[in-house]
């Protein structure tokens, strides 16, 4: 095999990104069997390696993630406090616009 075809080789990507018994059990045999792709395999492995690395986000990048979400669970909890607030001042407002009503219609009617 060549070194693009275990680049293109979803399980070998699996095996280097996450081994495990059975993956590693499997390339051994693999590579037992085919001596003569063992560079090629060692070639393609460090590519995929080297590009987890680059992937990997920095330590800063995730502190700065945590902050980031950190201040946005810390605005939305804030502010669902005030939609509470509105609506029982606002309750409060229709009750009092009522009870004003009724004593003026009482007032009127009585007189």
């Amino acid at each position: 095999m060549e070194v693009e075809d275990y680049l293109k080789d979803n399980q070998f990507i699996k095996w280097v990104n996450e081994p495990n018994e059975d993956r590693s059990r499997y390339w051994s045999e693999w590579l037992a069997n085919n001596p003569q792709d063992e560079d090629n395999m060692l070639r393609a492995k460090a590519i995929v390696e080297r590009l987890n690395k680059i992937h990997q986000p920095t330590k800063q990048i995730i502190e700065m993630k945590d902050q980031i979400w950190e201040q946005i669970e810390f605005t939305v909890s804030s502010q669902s406090h005030h939609p509470k607030r509105f609506i029982s001042s606002l309750w409060y407002k229709w009750t009092a616009a009522a009870i004003a009503f009724l004593y003026c219609f009482m007032g009127v009617y009585f007189m």
